[in-house]
């Protein structure tokens, strides 16, 4: 991609209070005859963020997002795109149905305002350059402003050669380079992108969202990405909100989701494998786990306020679990880097992956082990074989199955 700064940008916005959400919802239900409900309490993303919203089949991530698109208007509560409200649309009966004019224009400026991109590029049936011509004639950018802006964002995502060719003959890959300059074009104040990556094979998926990541930081423009992939989160996300049942049920950094889940349904989705009952103590503020005393984790200070508060009675109150890449397995002899605590047990089965090996050992504690190819090939760890697999105090995170 081309390293020049990306002039882009809302130019409308320069009113606004500079806390002003790019889009925030608020009290937001929405009930489907089937039993599915959605309830998001609130929820905002700021301005020039890139959001994710993380969570799994049928949680309702792509609703919510059809409700902020406003393609889905049977909802009761609130949107607000820069501070503005957005009314669902009024039935016949409601007393706003004579105003729906207003609604409606306010509706339409507003989707000049935003474009999407989901998992089919969904082209018209023209030129690559038609395209997005045709787009942003929709967004009122006509003539040599729309051909400048058609080959600066087809060079941008790397493309401009592919400007005369018919959209229809177009690989995956290149399709979907497409359907993101398309939607960039014009420089909207808010994208939407519905797991765009999900159809492509891995070589293709890496190379554009290494591009679109650089491209998001240049522009500054407001993302919103429903995702499955954990990569992806970390790879094109500031923020991320963790989805599950209708409800937002967790709101931070893709790292801080990762390592300090929010509940046993979140730390299971994102990977903490490695999860068990342990006390709390809350007078030498440890906890124990097989008979070992391990200190109670530090907290990032941005996480600290969700952190849930825990009984002082001692007991069964707490889960303390470890990603699978947060744990070391010693070598003969080897002594531990780092203040931590080490279990004793047996490899009963090693999975090997793209870019390293996964260990299921049994012993003290059950539990899964990441490890790096370079160090599996140099140890040679074999099933059957004992092993101490130790575990850094700042690598343990607790929840509270109380709360």
């Amino acid at each position: 991609m081309n390293a020049t700064r990306i002039q882009s940008g809302p130019a409308g916005l320069a009113h606004m209070p500079p806390d002003t959400p790019a889009l925030e919802v608020r009290d937001l239900t929405l009930t489907y005859p089937g039993g599915f409900k959605l309830d998001i309490a609130h929820f905002a993303v700021s301005k020039g963020a890139v959001m994710g919203i993380i969570g799994p089949n049928g949680a309702g991530k792509s609703t919510l997002m059809a409700v902020m698109m406003g393609l889905e208007r049977n909802y009761s509560g609130t949107i607000l795109r820069n501070g503005v409200p957005l009314s669902p649309r009024p039935s016949r009966g409601d007393s706003r149905w004579g105003s729906r004019k207003a609604s409606w224009r306010l509706s339409r400026d507003s989707r000049r305002c935003m474009s999407a991109v989901f998992q089919s590029p969904l082209l018209l049936d023209d030129t690559v350059a038609g395209n997005l011509l045709t787009a942003l004639s929709f967004k009122g950018i006509r003539g040599s402003a729309a051909h400048r802006e058609t080959d600066k964002w087809l060079t941008y995502f790397g493309i401009p050669q592919l400007a005369p060719h018919r959209a229809r003959l177009l690989s995956g890959g290149e399709a979907q380079r497409v359907s993101l300059a398309r939607a960039f074009a014009g420089s909207p104040e808010l994208i939407f992108l519905d797991e765009p990556f999900s159809a492509l094979d891995p070589p293709t998926r890496s190379a554009l969202i290494g591009d679109l990541a650089e491209i998001l930081t240049q522009t500054s423009i407001t993302a919103l990405l429903v995702t499955h992939s954990l990569d992806e989160m970390v790879m094109l996300c500031g923020q991320a909100a963790v989805m599950i049942n209708g409800q937002i049920r967790q709101v931070g950094t893709p790292e801080e989701i990762l390592s300090h889940p929010g509940s046993q349904e979140t730390a299971s989705l994102v990977g903490m494998e490695n999860l068990y009952e342990a006390e709390y103590h809350s007078g030498a503020k440890t906890f124990t786990l097989c008979s070992k005393q391990i200190p109670w984790p530090v907290l990032p200070a941005s996480v600290s306020a969700q952190a849930p508060t825990v009984s002082a009675t001692p007991g069964p109150t707490i889960l303390a679990g470890f990603r699978p890449e947060n744990a070391l397995l010693l070598s003969p002899g080897q002594t531990l880097p780092w203040p931590g605590t080490s279990f004793s047990g047996m490899i009963k089965r090693i999975t090997p992956g793209t870019s390293g090996y996964r260990l299921t050992i049994s012993g003290e504690l059950d539990m899964i082990v990441e490890c790096g190819r370079h160090d599996y090939l140099q140890q040679r760890w074999l099933t059957d074989q004992s092993v101490q697999v130790a575990v850094p105090h700042h690598g343990w995170h607790v929840i509270n199955t109380r709360d």
